[in-house]
């Protein structure tokens, strides 16, 4: 079975894992935790607690390391998309911060440039005790 068997998050084969795999397990490629929900042959996203399992306690973070007894490695768990999805995340998160802070320094430069010199003095003492 650890043939097939791959990261749920990045997809990376996990052939030279050992099974079964252990709770602090991490993909070689993602350090992605394995001995999580996702992971797992019960995580079902229909089922009430996301478990097929009723007699599975309930764990809230699904892409935490846990102790359920009842994990099985799921072969087919990875999901393409995933890290892709991150990626494009992190990407517009900064252009959207990298914009702000450049177009807030060309700002300021405009409004220092059209100060009076008093003004510029008065308030930059306004903003050291602020």
């Amino acid at each position: 079975m650890s043939e097939s068997l791959s990261c749920y998050r990045c997809g990376h084969s996990l052939k030279e894992m050992p099974l079964p795999l252990g709770r602090r397990d991490e993909c070689p490629n993602c350090i992605a935790e394995l001995h999580v929900c996702h992971m797992c042959l019960m995580y079902d996203d229909r089922e009430p607690n996301k478990c097929k399992e009723e007699d599975a306690l309930e764990v809230v973070e699904k892409s935490r390391a846990n102790f359920c007894e009842y994990f099985k490695p799921n072969p087919i768990a990875y999901t393409p998309g995933f890290v892709e999805a991150q990626n494009k995340a992190f990407t517009e998160l900064d252009a959207l911060f990298r914009n702000e802070s450049t177009s807030s320094k060309k700002q300021a430069l405009l409004d220092s440039s059209s100060e009076s010199p008093e003004n510029e003095n008065l308030s930059r003492a306004e903003d050291l005790f602020k």
